[in-house]
């Protein structure tokens, strides 16, 4: 039923929020005469073209209907768009979990989406976040369903279920015909490829006699890499690394038609042995259909069957021949791949075994607990190579830099600026050895009680915010609330006994109800506040446990198992300030939900900002504390005066 049909249009204008939002159908949304603040969501699961036009109408038709609506107001920050990423997962999109923050903020009422797919593929993940959101204070407004997910009905439950149950159902079938199809690509040898640099895709009626014709232009790129990875003269044979720099500096564009060359794009290609004309299947599994988590199977390139002293098989060749002409040859290409093997095993951190085809999987702990303040993380580039017993240098830089280049390189080589681009200085390893002694040696060392009694402020501060609303607490409210309603009780009675006339009794009645709803909407933020600070509540027991650890500060830097057990993240600022999250939960935790996929201006204002972290203590770090630690025993190095200047340290716990 309408919510019409049981208020008047003045009841509704004056109605709780929360309250209205109950009592609301989805056609009393749509058709809503309350000023409304509203989120957009759009997403698609590729970039392919045709997904990348079906976005676009999406966020036409939202955007369109929302600008034409009186009541809907929608501000440019609130339009969250997922571009190619998969619904699966919550946990995978940058935008929907910003969407979640702001939503915790009550910094919009309302969230609209075209359909349940577009919201979530996974059933678990929808009733969870509608959950969630209906804890902040905000419905989710789904246009083809059509459902309003504050207030559904048991059918509404059942249709969404079983809207959802279908999206998962056919993310998983779809994931299990992919894995279940590379053995029947196999037996046919069917070429299974949508594009590859230095060829053209020829498509043919029959999608299995598709086969590649070399792209006149691209071509020369692919060769050229080859022959400056395998020149006959071993000396002057360029790594992937250089290789990328002399594409940049003579103009040999990517596929995507720029200079914006990685030595990670020059290994795929070293890598790929359609170039030589042969086909390898079996590179990547599907291993959770659910999720479509797909991983490397690190399948290596076998050239011809090989048998031992006895005549028995024991490696099959794996390797099918193409119909296509190669734009290199085998010998070249094998080349390559002993070249290209051969350097894994060189490599600082390289352990038998742990290398497949020159991978070298990040097993710096402080690489992957650091990020810029730009959200993107920060990833060791080394300077020097260990060698002659000494060890290796290296520095931390971020991804963005190492993909793109700094803005001084681009500039000084002619290539086009980039928005946005974080220019944040590398920092040396030495930097975050002295920083991560120092850190410790507070928050473990004689500090332990003083950081305890920091948390318990910070948690006192915290009840403290959640007190007081318009400067009222919880129990001044409640006592307005009930002060309200035996006014309210009062006046009917007056007008029963004939002391005031019904007018007048009308008009009083219609103030006491404009002021207990507003008492009442003071109550339900106050409640809405405390959930949200209580779900971020510090265990101080469990931290006290973990305050008791012992922690070896005697050699250059905390051990990796301590920094892996206790740091959070850390966050690299400008001016060399740096926040150091702590984890003193028990709870270990990984940066990897920390990183993003795509630059957020807001995402990265958050990480700039003190506000939102719990900041124990601060300290400085002087240049000549720095240099007496770089030239002490400890790291016994040669102290470089101009790549060093204070260090600001601000200690936060998670």
């Amino acid at each position: 039923m309408s919510i019409r049909a049981l208020y008047t249009e003045e009841q509704i204008r004056n109605m709780n929020l929360f309250d209205y939002f109950r009592e609301c159908s989805f056609d009393d949304i749509l058709h809503t005469t309350r000023v409304l603040r509203v989120a957009r969501y759009a997403r698609e699961s590729t970039n392919h073209e045709e997904q990348k036009v079906a976005l676009e109408n999406q966020i036409d038709r939202l955007d369109t209907m929302i600008e034409n609506h009186a009541y809907f107001t929608l501000e440019e920050r609130h339009k969250y768009t997922e571009y190619g990423i998969s619904g699966r997962l919550a946990t995978d999109r940058t935008a929907f979990n910003l969407m979640v923050d702001a939503a915790s903020r009550r910094e919009f009422d309302i969230i609209i989406v075209q359909d349940t797919c577009r919201f979530a593929r996974n059933i678990e993940d929808l009733f969870r976040y509608i959950r969630v959101f209906k804890e902040y204070g905000i419905g989710v407004l789904i246009l083809d369903g059509p459902y309003w997910t504050y207030n559904m009905s048991e059918v509404d439950i059942l249709r969404l279920a079983i809207d959802a149950g279908m999206a998962q159902g056919e993310s998983m079938r779809t994931a299990t015909r992919v894995n279940n199809g590379v053995e029947s690509y196999r037996k046919r040898g069917q070429l299974v490829i949508s594009c590859l640099f230095g060829y053209i895709l020829d498509k043919k009626v029959d999608k299995r006699q598709d086969t590649l014709i070399i792209h006149p232009i691209d071509s020369l790129t692919v060769r050229k890499i080859f022959e400056l990875y395998t020149h006959p003269d071993a000396e002057k044979r360029m790594g992937s690394g250089q290789i990328s720099n002399y594409l940049i500096e003579h103009g040999y564009k990517t596929a995507a038609g720029d200079l914006r060359w990685t030595p990670g794009k020059v290994i795929r290609i070293l890598k790929n042995e359609k170039y030589m004309g042969y086909m390898l299947y079996g590179k990547f599994k599907v291993v959770d259909t659910m999720a479509k988590k797909k991983v490397s199977t690190h399948i290596e390139p076998i050239r011809e069957d090989v048998y031992n002293e006895k005549g028995e098989l024991i490696a099959k060749c794996n390797l099918i021949k193409g119909d296509w002409e190669p734009i290199v040859s085998e010998e070249v290409w094998w080349l390559a791949y002993e070249i290209r093997t051969g350097r894994a095993s060189q490599f600082i951190y390289s352990e038998k075994g742990n290398l497949k085809n020159g991978l070298r999987p990040a097993k710096d702990v402080l690489a992957n607990k650091s990020f810029c303040q730009c959200g993107y993380s920060r990833s060791i580039q080394y300077l020097h190579t260990a060698r002659n017993g000494k060890p290796a240098q290296f520095r931390y830089t971020g991804r963005w830099q190492i993909n793109d280049k700094s803005p001084e390189y681009r500039e000084k080589n002619g290539l086009a600026k980039i928005p946005n681009q974080c220019n944040l200085e590398p920092v040396s390893e030495m930097k975050m050895w002295l920083m991560s002694l120092k850190v410790f040696e507070y928050v473990f060392g004689d500090s332990r009680e003083e950081v305890l009694y920091t948390l318990k402020l910070l948690e006192e501060s915290k009840k403290h915010r959640i007190q007081k609303a318009n400067g009222k607490s919880l129990l001044d409210l409640q006592k307005e609330l009930e002060k309200v309603d035996t006014q309210i009780e009062n006046l009917y009675l007056d007008k029963l006994a004939g002391d005031i006339d019904a007018n007048m009794c009308k008009k009083l009645a219609h103030r006491l109800e404009e002021n207990k709803a507003e008492i009442e909407r003071g109550i339900q933020d106050l409640h809405m506040q405390e959930a949200r600070e209580n779900s971020a509540q510090l265990n101080l027991e469990k931290i006290q446990e973990r305050l008791s650890a012992y922690v070896d500060l005697t050699g250059n830097k905390v051990s990796e198992e301590l920094l892996d057990a206790f740091v959070e993240r850390i966050i690299f600022r400008a001016n060399d300030e740096f926040v150091w999250e702590m984890n003193l939960s028990g709870m270990k935790s990984t940066g990897e939900k920390y990183r993003i996929k795509e630059y957020s201006e807001e995402y990265s204002k958050q990480l700039q900002s003190d506000e939102n972290f719990n900041i124990i203590h601060t300290f400085v770090i002087t240049v000549s504390e720095c240099k007496e630690f770089v030239e002490s025993d400890k790291v016994n190095r040669r102290f470089v005066g101009k790549y060093w200047r204070p260090i600001t340290v601000k200690i936060a716990v998670k």
